[in-house]
């Protein structure tokens, strides 16, 4: 109730105000001239015909209609905008605290919403997702048939604050649409509505349309790489959560000036190349991007692309890993999940190690990549070796990758390393490796260090001592 006559309240004060701004100030109105200066409202009323020169300010007025203009008082009109706004939101106020804030706004007005709010829409009582995921489950509406073709036809055509396909499309309509496609039934399937009828040509070719929407591209790389490295291109592409036609996979054609041309095919979002160039090139050209509905080992030469754009692509070549990104050597930035990777080193097994331990947070800072390799040797030589890389990015570790590689056949690696391990002789390097944190392509900056540690010292680090009592 409260809410009510507030607003109601603001509502009428709001009306006052603009009607004051606008016509509160009127010639001959409440002992006002009927004849005034337009600049300085000075009483001109007897003043002879125009044209009429202001005694107290020299204005010219040249029209009769000059000295009689309303005079507008523009602040005081914002005032009660701003007040009729205000009211406007304590009449919803009500509805938001019942989690009903959406509830009289049009579909297709929700679907251009979504992309402006949070993903989590489970987080929140008032979201445009909540309320459009309550209508394709309205069983009471009796269009509601209709009302679920028109949203996944809006869906299929975008928002003005995010294409159809784009990254924040994906984050937001995209992967709410994904989450209840089982709704839907499923792909290669007779589809249904939601309320379980089976699906008529309207729904199918609503659903035939936002299928073919795909994931946008927006390539990248570093603009600088240093001389003798691999370069790492993004595609900028990502894995749709809404149903698609067949499988994506994507194909890229670098043509830069002055090389041939370089394809690369069936990649995920990012692939790499040779080192190209020589310090002090600058290497342009243009990259075409193409989508196949087709595996890449099921493809033939005559198999069409169902879509290809072209980007320009630019970069630099430098004489030094310093002159690409700044370079970070404090010794202290792996102490405290040191004897963690030392650990994991034996299984691989460095997620845990890394993305999930919170000292790690203490010592690093925004825009830190980091790419090690992790050699096990023993008495008789190198074993076995990871790489792993991770970026430290808005507070957290964001992304991390790993391989490796095997110094002895692979069949020989468990057994040797056991050995190693029963006689304390496993030893595990760990080094930084530029060429792997530079392919964090959002890093800034980058770790260089290293250290060596026997691989049974490490166990008994982490292993507490026994109690010996009281």
């Amino acid at each position: 109730m409260i809410w009510m006559i507030s607003g109601s309240v603001l509502f009428v004060l709001s009306l006052v105000l603009i009607g004051a701004g606008l016509f509160w100030d009127r010639p001959g109105w409440r002992g006002r001239p009927a004849r005034r200066c337009r600049k300085c409202k000075y009483d001109l009323s007897d003043a002879s015909g125009v044209p009429v020169t202001c005694t107290e300010c020299g204005r010219v007025h040249q029209a009769e209609e000059s000295l009689h203009r309303v005079r507008r008082h523009k602040r005081v009109v914002l005032l009660g905008l701003v007040l009729l706004l205000g009211a406007g939101v304590l009449s919803q106020v009500p509805r938001g605290l019942r989690g009903e804030l959406f509830r009289g706004v049009p579909s297709w007005m929700l679907v251009q919403l979504q992309p402006l709010f949070p993903e989590n829409e489970n987080a929140y009582t008032n979201h445009p997702s909540r309320e459009l995921s309550e209508r394709l489950n309205d069983t009471k509406n009796p269009d509601r048939h209709a009302q679920v073709v028109a949203i996944i036809h809006d869906l299929a055509k975008g928002s003005v604050f995010s294409k159809a396909g784009s990254e924040r499309w994906g984050r937001t309509s995209g992967k709410w649409f994904g989450a209840r496609a089982f709704w839907f039934g499923f792909p290669g399937q007779d589809w249904q509505y939601p309320d379980l009828t089976p699906a008529d040509d309207a729904l199918r070719n609503a659903l035939e349309e936002l299928m073919r929407v795909l994931p946008g591209w927006d390539p990248s790389t570093r603009a600088r790489w240093p001389e003798g490295y691999r370069v790492k291109i993004k595609s900028g592409s990502f894995r749709p959560d809404w149903p698609t036609i067949g499988d994506l996979n994507e194909r890229a054609i670098l043509r830069l000036e002055g090389y041939d041309e370089i394809v690369r095919d069936g990649f995920v979002r990012h692939f790499g190349i040779e080192p190209i160039g020589s310090a002090g090139d600058v290497i342009e050209g243009e990259i075409e991007l193409s989508y196949f509905r087709v595996r890449v080992w099921e493809r033939d030469e005559t198999a069409e692309p169902v879509r290809t754009e072209r980007f320009p692509i630019r970069w630099e070549v430098v004489a030094d890993v310093e002159d690409a990104v700044e370079i970070v050597t404090d010794d202290s930035l792996l102490d405290d999940v040191k004897i963690d990777l030392v650990l994991a080193s034996r299984s691989g097994e460095f997620y845990a190690a890394v993305m999930q331990n919170p000292a790690f947070d203490v010592h690093l800072s925004d825009g830190i990549g980091v790419g090690l390799r992790v050699t096990l040797s023993d008495g008789e030589g190198p074993i076995t070796e990871w790489y792993v890389s991770w970026l430290y990015e808005d507070g957290a570790l964001a992304y991390m990758s790993t391989g490796g590689a095997n110094y002895v056949p692979s069949d020989e690696v468990d057994s040797r390393l056991d050995k190693a391990m029963l006689n304390n002789a496993l030893r595990v390097h760990v080094v930084g490796d530029p060429q792997l944190a530079l392919e964090n392509l959002e890093a800034e900056k980058i770790w260089e260090g290293g250290f060596e540690m026997m691989y049974h010292e490490a166990v008994q680090e982490k292993t507490p001592p026994e109690s010996t009592g009281p």
